[in-house]
């Protein structure tokens, strides 16, 4: 599984540098994509993995939910409180 994880992140950040070297129409540069990312955007990424991570340690508690279920349930509940506090402060 992490070696999976980490081939998926590898290809995810040299496939752009790759399809540049060949085609020569996409810019792409680490300091860019660095730019792109703000304050919200990091309080949002870091509100989404504590909600998931405590959600799933309450719902690995109750019996009903243990098991991949309580990740599921705990990573939707997440998104959609993430969705919520973001736009509550637009």
């Amino acid at each position: 599984m992490k070696k999976m994880v980490a081939l998926l992140l590898t290809m995810f950040f040299i496939l752009p540098v790759i399809s540049a070297q060949l085609f020569d129409s996409y810019n792409f540069s680490p300091a860019d994509f660095l730019e792109a990312i703000d304050a919200q955007t990091i309080f949002i990424l870091i509100t989404f993995g504590i909600l998931s991570i405590v959600l799933k340690l309450i719902l690995d508690r109750v019996p009903i939910f243990r098991g991949k279920m309580a990740g599921v349930i705990s990573v939707l509940f997440s998104l959609g409180a993430t969705w919520g506090i973001n736009k509550f402060f637009k």
